[in-house]
């Protein structure tokens, strides 16, 4: 193994996570996660909210994680926070999902700003397929409890992006590409 790499496993009652940093073999520099899973205990008996997950996210990448309630998205990003100490890597939980819509598109753009000044690498958990698309690199669709990957989806789209990004054929497609996941016909988020 790399000495530049770290290697964390949690096996604990219920969660299972592994995070390797940095590389793995030939893996490119970032965060693999292989085998994230969570079950609840209840009174009823066992909860799965998570299936067990595999995937990279690339140094630098904006990658956003987008699934119905309930799916796991914000148990994932807990499992992940308590193991990434690093300031290159910003966790972002639904941080804008109580704002108004002008408000939020001009977050999202400032976040944009900031991510491509910086060179952090985002990992943002929202209900939003439009910015999902609109933010990320690369969109990971989860499916209904217990979560599990439904797709990752390369966003086509060039940096940087500017609101118009939203009227190009390519950001359209790729958002009612995602909401079948969902069975949704709604136009709006």
């Amino acid at each position: 193994m790399n000495p530049a790499t770290k290697q964390i496993e949690i096996n604990q009652p219920g969660a299972h996570l592994r995070l390797v940093s940095d590389r793995a073999g030939n893996a490119a520099p970032g965060i693999t996660l292989a085998g994230v899973s969570k079950t609840y205990r209840s009174r009823d008996g066992d909860v799965p909210s998570l299936r067990p997950l595999d995937f990279h996210i690339n140094e630098g990448e904006f990658f956003v994680v987008v699934g119905p309630s309930g799916c796991g998205k914000s148990t994932l990003l807990k499992m992940i926070s308590g193991l990434v100490h690093d300031p290159k890597i910003m966790l972002m939980d639904e941080p804008f999902g109580a704002l108004d819509a002008m408000t939020r598109e001009k977050m999202n753009v400032e976040l944009m700003r900031i991510q491509r000044e910086t060179g952090k690498t985002v990992l943002l958990i929202t209900h939003s397929i439009p910015e999902a698309v609109f933010l990320a690199d690369r969109v990971l669709v989860m499916t209904e409890r217990p979560g599990a990957i439904a797709a990752i989806y390369d966003v086509p789209l060039p940096r940087p992006r500017s609101l118009d990004a939203m009227a190009d054929p390519a950001f359209t497609e790729l958002v009612q590409r995602i909401r079948k996941h969902f069975f949704t016909q709604s136009a709006l988020d």
